[in-house]
């Protein structure tokens, strides 16, 4: 989200299981960016989801839109989470 004058509102969250929603920008603190592991593990990407956008140089991604179902993992059992949630 923005502001009008151009501003960017940033979400901070830590929460593992936080939802994010269509525009987010995903990134690391800027000093976790340069860490040693999060370095080998972009260098060992070999393919990038097709609804998120990643920027190489600025290390964050943007949630463009909602994965198609061909490109969920296979272990995705649906029947499960529609149970699930249909308790709550």
């Amino acid at each position: 989200a923005t502001f009008k004058d151009g501003e960017s509102l940033i979400k901070e969250s830590n929460i593992p299981s936080y939802r994010v929603k269509l525009g987010d920008v995903i990134s690391l603190r800027e000093k976790s960016q340069n860490h040693p592991s999060v370095i080998e593990s972009l260098n060992n990407t070999k393919t990038r989801l097709g609804f998120i956008n990643f920027d190489d140089k600025k290390k964050q991604a943007t949630y463009v839109r909602y994965p198609e179902r061909s490109e969920l993992n296979d272990g995705i059992n649906e029947a499960l989470i529609v149970e699930f949630y249909s308790r709550v």
